[in-house]
């Protein structure tokens, strides 16, 4: 439902962050670029298997690991202590779209709330936020910026402006 998907994201992003200000080479330009960035990395080895084995000791799996993980390194990186990422979701659990061809992913807001949290508080938390966000996955980002009367700025996206993404 729609409507509780909105009251849903209007409570988590009730108090948003300020936008992430990482340490740039220059000055943020009036209008945000298209074109973004990605950065890869290839988890291997000793240290897939540590972070397997960790995820099980926390009853969870690598991607909540790695996304606290992120959230910690950007909120430090930009002296915050509660940052928004965007975090895709698959948008395909209704049965007449499980065959269909074509892409279905939607970007939803995360908040992480890093404060003093221990880094097992911090993925408990985005282990509680991923259980809300899968049950109002199918909210458009759009209709939730529209609902938290988010303010705009060209500069950049209006409510994160990092992501996360696990393969």
């Amino acid at each position: 439902n729609l409507e509780r998907g909105l009251t849903y994201f209007a409570d988590h992003l009730a108090s948003l962050p300020s936008p992430l200000a990482l340490p740039t080479e220059c000055a943020r330009g009036k209008r945000h670029p298209i074109a973004g960035a990605r950065e890869r990395l290839r988890i291997e080895g000793d240290l897939a298997i540590r972070l397997k084995q960790r995820a099980a000791e926390i009853h969870g799996k690598p991607f909540l690991i790695l996304l606290a993980n992120w959230a910690l390194l950007l909120a430090r990186a930009s002296l915050i202590d509660r940052i928004a990422l965007g975090v895709p979701f698959s948008n395909r659990r209704q049965p007449q779209w499980a065959d269909t061809a074509g892409c279905f992913v939607t970007n939803l807001p995360m908040v992480v709330d890093i404060g003093q949290h221990t880094f097992d508080q911090i993925v408990a938390q985005v282990r509680g936020h991923m259980l809300g966000h899968h049950r109002h996955q199918e909210t458009p980002l759009s209709a939730i910026v529209s609902r938290c009367k988010v303010p705009r700025e060209p500069s950049r996206n209006p409510i994160f402006q990092a992501g996360f993404t696990f393969e």
